[in-house]
């Protein structure tokens, strides 16, 4: 049985897709506030290796949680969905 979010609407891993095949981009934070989930990168695997979307990683540069720069810059994954599925060839 698929897992569902906190409506009880459809299962995470569709709502997912249908966010980010409406062209917006995820992050874990988004993911755990719209959808309930805090398992985004699972999700996101789970589209890339068993349903072949082509997803991409951007990693964005953040501040720290109490605003201030520090030495070490952080950074979150976002991911976004390219135009087209994966075909399961790579092509080198």
């Amino acid at each position: 049985m698929a897992k569902r979010n906190l409506t009880g609407a459809k299962p995470v891993t569709q709502a997912i897709l249908e966010h980010l095949q409406a062209g917006y981009t995820i992050t874990h934070q988004a993911a755990q506030s719209l959808y309930g989930t805090s398992r985004l990168a699972a999700y996101i695997c789970t589209l890339r290796r068993k349903k072949g979307y082509n997803i991409k990683t951007h990693k964005i540069e953040v501040t720290s949680a109490i605003g201030k720069e520090t030495e070490h810059k952080s950074k979150i994954a976002a991911y976004t969905l390219v135009a087209g599925t994966w075909d399961g060839v790579f092509q080198l």
